[in-house]
Order: C-alpha cells, then sequence, then structure tokens
C-alpha cells in the first residue's frame, strides 16, 4: 500500500494498533497527539519493525497553528495524505449533576472529539481531493447512536460528530474520498483499562489489533461497495443499537 496516512489521537491502544496496521501494509504513517516522548518511541518501532515507515508529529488538535505545523511536517517528511484516521477521544472528566452538563464540561469535550475531527478533516481536505483514492475513517462509540445517559457531554459530542461525517460523506464521495464511522460497542482492551479492571475476563474485550484490521478493510474498499457505518463489539456483547 503505497499510500500516506494522519493517523490523530494516537495512544497506546487503538492508535497504534491503527498506526501498525498501516504501516505492515507498507504505509507511511503521521503520528499525531500530544505526548512526543510517546510518539517518538512508537514511531521508531513502528519503521523498524514494519515495510511501512512512521513519522511523530506531536501537536494538541485544539491549537488550530500547533495542529497545522504538525501536518506540515508529516507532508514535508512523507508527502501528500490520502487518508486520515481520528481515534480523539476526549479524557476530561464531567463534573457537578451528570444529567445536565456544564457549558464547560460540553466546550471542553467538543473541543476534542467534534472540532478535532473536523479542524484535522479541514488541515487535509486539499491533499485528499486531490488524491486518486483518499478515506477519512473516524473512531466513534454506541453514544453517537444511543443516549446512555451517564455522559451526556459526550454523547451530544459523538452524535454531532456522526451527524457532520454522514452530511459530508456524499459531497466527498463525488471527490473520491470514502468517509466512514466506526462504532465501538465495547471496552478496548488497552493497558490503561485492563490495570483498573483487572477481573475483567480476556474475552470481553474488544481486541484493538483487530479493529485496525477493520480500518484497514474499509480503506482498500472498492468505489462500488463502500461502507459508511460498522460497528465492532465482542461476542459477549448484545447489540444495543
Amino acid at each position: 500500500m503505497s499510500r500516506t496516512v494522519l493517523v490523530v489521537g494516537v495512544g497506546s491502544g487503538l492508535g497504534a494498533s491503527v498506526a501498525r496496521r498501516f504501516a505492515e501494509a507498507g504505509a507511511s504513517v503521521g503520528l499525531v497527539a500530544r505526548s512526543a516522548s510517546f510518539l517518538d518511541d512508537l514511531a521508531a518501532d513502528i519503521t523498524a519493525e514494519t515495510p511501512g515507515s512512521a513519522v511523530a508529529a506531536p501537536a494538541d488538535i485544539t491549537d488550530p497553528d500547533d495542529l497545522s505545523a504538525a501536518v506540515d511536517a508529516v507532508r514535508d517528511a512523507v508527502g501528500p495524505i490520502d487518508a486520515l484516521v481520528s481515534t480523539l477521544y476526549s479524557d476530561d472528566a464531567t463534573s457537578g449533576d451528570s444529567a445536565v452538563p456544564s457549558v464547560a464540561d460540553l466546550r471542553a469535550t467538543t473541543s476534542v472529539e467534534l472540532d478535532g475531527v473536523l479542524r484535522c478533516l479541514n488541515e487535509v481536505l486539499a491533499d485528499l481531493r486531490a488524491a486518486d483514492r483518499a478515506d477519512v475513517l473516524v473512531t466513534g462509540s454506541a453514544s453517537a447512536v444511543r443516549d446512555r445517559g451517564s455522559d451526556p457531554a459526550r454523547t451530544a459530542a459523538r452524535s454531532a460528530r456522526r451527524a457532520l461525517l454522514r452530511s459530508v460523506a456524499d459531497d466527498l464521495a463525488d471527490d473520491g474520498v470514502h468517509v466512514a464511522h466506526v462504532v465501538v460497542d465495547g471496552w478496548l482492551d488497552t493497558p490503561e483499562l485492563r490495570d483498573a479492571h483487572p477481573d475483567r475476563p480476556d474475552d470481553a474485550w474488544i481486541d484493538t489489533d483487530a479493529v485496525a484490521d477493520c480500518f484497514w478493510r474499509l480503506a482498500t474498499q472498492p468505489r462500488t461497495a463502500w461502507t459508511f457505518e460498522l460497528d465492532v463489539r465482542t461476542s459477549r456483547d448484545a447489540q444495543t443499537f
């Protein structure tokens, strides 16, 4: 796969798995997140262990100038970007009454999970439209399609993000840009969650490498069979929407 993929919101779980999966297929991968040391180590590992390559581009995606500089650094290193993969997640805890979030909580969440995705998309849009084949693949959760009640700020941000993607998908398809929303309906197997929930059964965790393979398959779908929305869960998890 001779492609250049920008992965934003890269962490030790799904983001790292997605970056490795595309690099294993020969892609050049730009890694965007706030932790420079983590990205440097991951980029070195990917470049050493896969047929592809990776470049670290640390940035705060809520800062437009910081993000723009990071995207430019990826372009300078590996060329125009023809795929955007978002695994952005707001880790700001909701304060106050969980039934009604404060405006500050809502803004903190949407600044990452809604505004951040749109900001990233606009940064690479010209590249995507100029490519022979381009993809925008965005991670979501079940709260994007049903009200979970426990975190209304994230429910609002994620349902709005899904609506935004659906709104732009058809227009971008005319330019050869495939937009897909991947709903992860369950618990991703990450080191942080494993440590926090050591008694959870092994088969109740969603394998991040397997989800990353789903992203790769979406990015290789022919134009005659594009998927907009894909949901993934473990075999233990009931369908919730």
